[in-house]
């Protein structure tokens, strides 16, 4: 009886030990874990920091490439504006310059040829200015045309042009235009009463 308690009490000896040494253990690796859990929460609050950071960064320069496209949109919109005027005055120059050599042409050929009258669009400006359109549609491509009395004049003119290098110009001789009958006209007037659109 007695080693046989000896020997138990040995046993729960042993037992007691090892549990003290596994509680030992169990108590350092909750240490461990804990400092682990701290160390992981600063991490965490760390990096929600630098992501809320971020988020605002990206935030300002998606704000800031707005509205550097519209400031570019607007920049292309006036530089667009800019070279439509630009190419408007270059047209309108050009322009300027072709009228006025075709009005230095025709006061050429007034000085040489005493039958030149002047441009049709010239002979033919309406009193009322709402007739305008009215009689540029009636003269048409001939509207920039120059009246001359006769063939003969149109023909010495047009020899001039070429001689002096000045260029090409469309004649409208009288002699040859032909003048519709009174009963056409009369024709047309009663057509042009009768449709509702006039």
């Amino acid at each position: 009886g007695l080693e046989s308690a000896r020997a138990k009490a040995a046993k729960v000896a042993e037992e007691r030990k090892e549990c003290e040494g596994r509680k030992e253990d169990a108590e350092r690796s909750c240490v461990e874990l804990t400092k682990r859990k701290e160390t992981l929460e600063k991490s965490l609050e760390s990096t929600r920091s630098e992501l809320k950071e971020a988020e605002t960064t990206l935030s300002v320069l998606q704000k800031t490439a707005a509205e550097y496209r519209t400031k570019r949109h607007n920049i292309e919109t006036q530089l667009d504006g800019i070279n439509n005027t630009l190419r408007q005055a270059k047209d309108d120059r050009r322009k300027d310059k072709e009228e006025e050599r075709i009005l230095n042409a025709i006061g050429a050929l007034k000085r040489h040829f005493p039958g030149v009258k002047g441009r049709l669009v010239d002979l033919c400006r309406p009193s009322q200015q709402r007739y305008n359109l009215a009689v540029t549609v009636a003269g048409g491509k001939d509207m920039d045309a120059i009246v001359v009395d006769t063939k003969r004049t149109a023909t010495d003119c047009i020899k001039y042009l070429r001689d002096q290098r000045i260029g090409t110009a469309t004649f409208l001789p009288l002699d040859s235009i032909q003048v519709p009958s009174s009963e056409s006209t009369e024709r047309l007037r009663a057509m042009a009463e009768n449709d509702k659109r006039y």
